[in-house]
């Protein structure tokens, strides 16, 4: 199995793996996705310096904290998905470690509690892609990520508890796909001037205390697709074509579904 390139450990058991297997044998391992975190990781994980593709599962506070220490080493991951399985990491927040050595890194997933966002700095230069899941923040992750200024794709799924989020100007230079979904206390999104100049796509899904679609909404001339899944009735009411409050906002939009 020594050149072996892929390996998915799924089924009942969730992708566990049991014992101390010498997967470090497996030294062109670039792919291992599914897997349960546990103590096959001490002195395992981190020597897998090949892989491109990780996704693991953790479920202890014990498992965060060996998966911090491997990643330092794994330099030549693409795509990086970490997701929290147990009720011990339900209640608490995570950090996470700074990921700016990884320099290939373009696909990050993260479906955990999280204490907070690292810092911008400590993103990936090259991440394209980003996915927050369930992460309960308490402050706006909006003024963190504006500044990845290779950020293309930005997914927030149930990732925000605060009422407030802003874009400035200048933020999400290049970011073309946004979907913000499941925000349950947003009532007010702010976009100045300049922001997200290069936006394509906005979605928002369930976020049914938002009162209005922002006002900068009509400076992005780029926008060509608009979905609204499950919002307000007095939201949707705003957008009516004939004399709604904010039909102005979107009106440039080539392609504009809402569904209930």
């Amino acid at each position: 199995m020594q050149h072996l390139r892929r390996l998915q450990v799924k089924g009942q058991s969730w992708g566990e793996i049991e014992g101390h297997p010498r997967l470090e044998q497996i030294n062109k391992l670039q792919t291992l996705s599914d897997v349960k975190a546990g103590k096959w990781m001490e002195g395992c994980l981190g020597n897998l310096t090949n892989l491109r593709k990780l996704g693991i599962r953790l479920s202890t506070e014990a498992d965060a904290e060996v998966w911090y220490e491997s990643i330092a080493n794994l330099v030549c991951l693409q795509s990086l998905t970490v997701v929290a399985l147990g009720k011990e990491l339900e209640t608490i927040g995570l950090s996470v470690p700074p990921l700016s050595h990884l320099l290939r890194l373009s696909k990050l997933r993260l479906q955990v509690k999280l204490e907070k966002l690292p810092e911008s700095t400590e993103f990936p230069t090259n991440l394209s892609k980003l996915i927050l899941s369930d992460s309960c923040l308490e402050q706006d992750p909006l003024a963190t990520l504006e500044k990845l200024k290779n950020l293309r794709i930005l997914r927030l799924y149930g990732s925000f508890e605060g009422v407030e989020m802003a874009c400035s100007a200048q933020g999400f230079p290049r970011l073309e796909s946004l979907h913000l979904q499941f925000l349950p206390q947003l009532e007010e999104w702010r976009v100045e001037e300049g922001a997200m100049p290069s936006l394509l796509h906005l979605k928002i899904k369930n976020c049914r205390r938002l009162n209005q679609l922002p006002g900068g909404l009509q400076h992005l001339t780029s926008l060509k697709k608009l979905e609204l899944w499950e919002m307000a009735d007095e939201f949707k009411e705003r957008l009516r074509e004939d004399g709604g409050d904010d039909w102005h906002k979107i009106r440039h939009i080539p392609s504009i579904h809402t569904w209930q």
